[in-house]
């Protein structure tokens, strides 16, 4: 029988209800410390601080050895950096004052160089870009310049031109040392009390007077440099200065850190500490502080700024120790000549290391904080006028107007602003030009190059020399293919060509101007009898082939040469005159004929002269000349003489006159041509008034190139004709005197001391654009090019080969013009002389008369 389970037979209980199960607690950070945030903030405080240990620990010294050599690489490159000096990053320029220094140029100067030289993120590895401005005396010799980064030395150079007007930067490729090697002295001037109070800006005279004063007590071998190293402040040097200031007025300024981090930590504190602030906790605001330097402080730092350093060293080549103690000596007697800029601050003397390294590196590590006025008022230009040893700017530059192009006849380059060629155009060159400037100044090679411009554009160029060496030049010179169409006449070649200076194919123009020439070059001895015996003889060998001046002496004189002569002439007028003549008594016809005779024997005398001028026909063509042709006329007055260089080229002048009014009559426009006559005081005597030849010049296309060396070489007639006609100028440099008188020309754009203080190879110049006259401005002259050798000697043989005539040719055409020969020569061909010789191509060759047009 199976036992009986004592729980199956005992009764059954019901077990009581159970509770629900609770849910889990929640387990973040942001539940831990809304359930106890003291024992969260606990936890956070010691995790904080295990991982602040264990990150000490492993990374810490890594990392703070890694900022060490970075630091230490970046204090190594900068320094490198400075030590390659100006040669490396840098440039100097040369600043010569102008005449007037203008007190407000130097804080103009300083307030365009701050944004130019402005910091950023490269200054962090290569160093702030600056700017030194230095002061030297040397031998008595005072001279002004700026270090400058390369890369914005161009930009500082036109700040200087902006700031200064009238001064002069010059750029230069070696950089200037201190003179001394062995021995040197230096200091280095900072601010006396904090950055933020100012030195003194406003000074009854110019602070620089004592410093250039104590400078000028250097001995020979001594010299001494006054640098100013300036850079725009940064923005941790204009804050400090900002905080410091506010703290002196008793408002408590924290550093950028301190205003960031101080949030941070009041918010923590505030969590571990809840709780509403009591007013006991609130610190009450301070009563600012007045004081009375505290306007020009405030004044200062809340304006541009620069960080600057002032050094000053004095060296000489000797070495031993009474140089040592005299140099110490002279240092400081220029750092105490700055004691005038004391204000609310004053500078202090501190002795500089290794002065003359430190002077030519510009370097500077660290420097006071100074403001623009304040700048300007160390580092400027004298403003007195007379410093001993200061060398000036000569003439301010001006940029040409936007309209003066570089198209035509070049003139040279722009001397201010951005360089571009500065031309005439060929329009506006029938204007008629006027160059005047002294020997020396360049006044021939910008003639060289614009007659060189105008054969190489295939314009037709008449040159009149009467010195030489222009015309010598140009045929170095002249282009490939212009021998072809060159004449030479030269008062040294044994084979000139030949011009008639009594042909032509208006009679009476020509006549005209022969005795037109003459009587303005004689007057002083030249009476109406003198005019109408030459113009009567004159006229009437115009009515016979061959005439030519060399005719009118042996005409005059020799009755029986006369008789055929006049034989001829059927006008009443001029047979009522030789009547006349012929009942002349020979003592009174040789006091009549004696002013015309003795010119033109003394004139004729000379071999040259009769070679020219005593051919009946001219061996080439004036017309092709002026269509695109070259004549250069060598007249040199050491050759020829005075009167025979002044009165060939006068004719020759108006030859090409008449040559150009029959063009223009005829309907023969071949564009405009240039005549140029240096020294134009000796060509100028022709008939009529100049102002009228040089107005209808211009309408037949004509356009003259006066040039000559002063005013005082041309009548006073003369020069108003030249002044109101020759309506481009170009005035190289000039006497006070004449620039007084030609101010008025250039003026307001430029002055008289300008004119008179131009540079070799710089012009001030207005020039006619489109028939208007430009405003005045500076050019620089461009150097001739290079002479190419052999060419002269190309072009003169070939120039004799085509247009010279020896005397048997000019013997052979005179036969020829008078009609006494013809027919063939031994040498069987139409053109060869009774010797068998060739004659010179007729085609060239003008004609002589009415008849013969």
């Amino acid at each position: 029988m199976r036992p009986i389970d004592r729980e199956e037979t005992s009764p059954k209980v019901n077990p009581p209800p159970t509770a629900p199960p609770t849910p889990p607690l929640p387990h973040g950070p942001l539940a831990r410390f809304l359930l106890d945030p003291t024992a969260a903030l606990h936890h956070l405080a010691h995790w904080l601080g295990h991982a602040a240990m264990t990150f000490a620990v492993h990374y810490v010294p890594a990392l703070a050895g890694l900022a060490a050599l970075v630091a230490f690489a970046r204090v190594v490159f900068v320094r490198w950096h400075s030590r390659r000096g100006a040669a490396a990053s840098a440039s100097y320029l040369e600043v010569l004052p102008p005449p007037t220094v203008e007190p407000a140029g130097a804080e103009a100067f300083w307030a365009n160089v701050h944004p130019l030289l402005k910091p950023s993120w490269r200054g962090t590895l290569g160093g702030r870009p600056q700017v030194a401005f230095e002061i030297r005396s040397t031998g008595h010799r005072v001279h002004f310049g700026l270090w400058a980064p390369s890369s914005a030395a161009a930009h500082v150079g036109r700040a200087v031109a902006a700031a200064w007007r009238g001064s002069t930067v010059v750029s230069s490729e070696t950089a200037p040392q201190l003179t001394g090697k062995n021995a040197s002295a230096g200091q280095e001037l900072r601010l006396a009390r904090a950055t933020w109070f100012p030195i003194a800006t406003d000074h009854l005279l110019d602070p620089l007077r004592s410093v250039l004063g104590a400078a000028a007590e250097l001995s020979e071998d001594e010299s001494a440099v006054i640098q100013v190293v300036a850079r725009p402040a940064g923005r941790r040097c204009l804050s400090k200065a900002q905080r410091g200031l506010l703290n002196m007025q008793g408002v408590p300024t924290p550093s950028p850190v301190l205003r960031v981090v101080g949030p941070v930590i009041h918010g923590l504190l505030d969590m571990v500490t809840p709780g509403p602030t009591t007013p006991a906790q609130v610190r009450p605001r301070p009563t600012p502080v007045h004081r009375p330097e505290l306007p020009a402080a405030r004044e200062k730092v809340y304006r541009p700024c620069f960080e600057v350093s002032v050094r000053v060293a004095v060296s000489s080549a000797c070495d031993d120790r009474s140089t040592t103690r005299r140099l110490r000596n002279r240092t400081r007697a220029l750092c105490a000549s700055f004691g005038s800029y004391a204000a609310e601050n004053h500078l202090v003397a501190h002795r500089l290391s290794r002065p003359a390294a430190t002077l030519c590196s510009q370097r500077m590590s660290r420097g006071d904080l100074y403001s623009v006025p304040e700048l300007a008022a160390l580092a400027h230009l004298p403003l007195d006028r007379d410093v001993p040893g200061l060398a000036r700017a000569g003439a301010k530059r001006v940029s040409p107007p936007p309209e003066v192009d570089g198209e035509g006849r070049v003139l040279g380059d722009a001397d201010a602003g951005p360089r571009r060629t500065v031309a005439l155009a060929p329009r506006d060159a029938a204007f008629h030009m006027h160059v005047m400037g002294a020997t020396g100044s360049g006044k021939s090679t910008l003639l060289l190059n614009m007659v060189l411009d105008d054969v190489t554009a295939g314009r037709g160029t008449v040159v009149i020399d009467p010195k030489g060496a222009l015309v010598e030049d140009i045929l170095d010179r002249l282009p490939d293919g212009a021998e072809e169409r060159t004449v030479v006449i030269d008062a040294e070649d044994p084979e000139p060509p030949a011009l008639n200076a009594l042909g032509g194919r208006d009679v009476h123009l020509a006549v005209d101007q022969v005795v037109g020439v003459m009587h303005r070059l004689f007057e002083s001895a030249w009476g109406p009898r003198t005019d109408d015996v030459l113009r009567a003889a004159c006229l009437t060998l115009r009515l016979h082939p061959g005439a030519n001046l060399a005719q009118i002496p042996k005409m005059l004189t020799d009755p029986l040469y006369r008789a055929p002569l006049v034989g001829a002439v059927q006008d009443p007028v001029l047979r009522s005159f030789w009547r006349w003549y012929d009942s002349l008594s020979d003592g009174a016809r040789s006091a009549v004929v004696g002013p015309v005779t003795n010119k033109l024997r003394a004139f004729l005398l000379r071999p040259f002269v009769r070679a020219v001028v005593g051919t009946g026909t001219t061996s080439f063509s004036l017309d092709k000349v002026l269509d695109g042709g070259v004549l250069l006329c060598r007249l040199p007055k050491g050759v020829l003489g005075d009167e025979s260089t002044r009165l060939l080229g006068s004719l020759l002048v108006a030859q090409v006159w008449q040559s150009v009014s029959s063009r223009a009559r005829g309907g023969r426009w071949g564009g405009v041509c240039g005549l140029y006559l240096d020294e134009c005081q000796n060509f100028l005597a022709l008939p009529g008034s100049l102002d009228d030849i040089l107005a209808e010049a211009r309408a037949y296309g004509l356009g003259l190139v006066l040039a000559h060396q002063h005013l005082t070489q041309l009548p006073a007639d003369l020069a108003d004709a030249v002044s109101a006609n020759a309506r481009s100028k170009i005035i190289l440099s000039c006497s006070p005197e004449d620039a007084r008188r030609l101010e008025r020309t250039v003026a307001p754009d430029l002055a008289a001391h300008d004119l008179s203080h131009l540079g070799a190879y710089q012009a001030a110049a207005r020039l006619v654009v489109d028939g208007e006259e430009s405003a005045a401005f500076t050019l620089r002259t461009r150097p001739a090019p290079a002479a190419v050798p052999g060419r002269a000697a190309l072009v003169r043989d070939r120039s004799r080969e085509t247009f010279g005539l020896s005397e048997q040719d000019r013997r052979a055409l005179q036969l020829r013009a008078e009609g006494r020969w013809s027919g063939p020569s031994a040498a069987g061909t139409p053109d060869a002389g009774p010797d068998g010789f060739k004659l010179p191509g007729l085609s060239l060759v003008e004609p002589a008369g009415d008849d013969a047009a």
